[in-house]
């Protein structure tokens, strides 16, 4: 395999994406369970070259179960701790309007900021 045929994928420490669930997932979708050592053996190794191994062999399938497994703890995160906030229709679309920032001239912009900043310190 070619070094640039190597592909990475970190995972943050969530439950739902524990080493069980990735075996799992990954023995119910075949083909990754040729590339992996013997169960006895995976304990002893890094959950990081697991992910890796699962993310080269089974490549978008996996990045969308991950991403997905990420939301569905977010979502859970959320509602538990009650982060989610009522607010009128009409003010959000506003607020999602008002939050919106253009780039388009963004490098005159901060070109502008530069030079004022070392006017002061002259």
């Amino acid at each position: 395999m070619l070094n640039a045929d190597v592909q990475t994928l970190y995972l943050p420490q969530y439950k739902n994406l524990s080493l069980e669930k990735i075996f799992e997932f990954a023995r119910a979708q075949g083909g990754v369970t040729h590339y992996l050592p013997d169960d006895p053996d995976l304990p002893k190794i890094p959950k990081q070259w697991i992910v890796n191994v699962c993310t080269v062999v089974l490549g978008d399938v996996f990045r969308n179960w991950v991403s997905q497994q990420v939301e569905e703890r977010n979502a859970q995160m959320a509602e538990k701790r009650e982060l989610m906030i009522a607010m009128d229709p009409a003010l959000a679309q506003k607020f999602a309007a008002s939050t919106h920032v253009s780039c388009r001239y963004c490098h005159i912009f901060h070109h502008y900021l530069y030079l004022l900043f070392f006017s002061y310190l002259s």
